[in-house]
């Protein structure tokens, strides 16, 4: 029984420790009108980022992410920045020549990545590969979407389509700096300062 306890115990602790090495930023999502988590995943040492997670919308699933490694970042930054200029030119040609009806795929490529979905448990979708499209919505809302249905690959009959949505350069800009690795790197040293107050 001790060491059943004992065990329970140290289990416990394995998993706090593992939500401790989580760090959650937000984003704020126009078009779906809700937050979404961005959580950090620092190396043991705290010095640098072993992955980052995007929280995105699900069609099926209520968790969905898309994972890119940490030495993807400053690659996956410098693909949204080239997004939101494609983006922030589009939208002007798309009002100056009274367009309203468009899709159109962003001719950038970003880092590949994987998709994880949570239903009883978490299934991937490994390499995901994935381009931005420029439309114009029904309501005259001029977004970009990345958007993908993807299978577990654990399980061809599960699949999960995501959707990644902006619907302006400004809201770009602002998640594309909260992405930036100095930033991160600034967030990750903040709560390893903290967590140093209780010894």
């Amino acid at each position: 029984m001790k060491k059943n306890i004992l065990a329970f115990c140290l289990l416990l602790s394995t998993c706090f420790n593992c939500f401790s090495q989580k760090i959650t930023e937000t984003y704020h999502s126009n078009y779906w009108d809700k937050d979404y988590d961005i959580i950090i995943s620092p190396t043991s040492d705290n010095s640098d980022i072993k992955n980052l997670s995007i929280e995105v919308e699900g069609k099926g699933f209520k968790d969905v992410e898309l994972m890119f490694d940490g030495p993807q970042i400053d690659d996956l930054q410098n693909s949204l920045i080239q997004v939101k200029e494609k983006y922030s030119e589009w939208t002007n040609v798309a009002k100056q020549n009274n367009v309203t009806d468009m899709s159109k795929e962003i001719p950038v490529s970003i880092p590949r990545f994987t998709v994880a979905f949570y239903g009883s448990k978490w299934y991937f979708h490994f390499k995901t590969i994935s381009k931005f499209y420029f439309k114009i919505l029904s309501s005259g809302t001029m977004a970009i979407i990345l958007s993908e249905k993807v299978t577990a690959s654990s399980n061809e009959y599960i699949d999960e389509t995501f959707y990644w949505v902006f619907e302006s350069p400004e809201e770009m800009s602002s998640f594309i700096n909260k992405i930036d690795k100095n930033n991160l790197l600034k967030k990750i040293k903040e709560e390893s300062n903290k967590s140093d107050l209780f010894k």
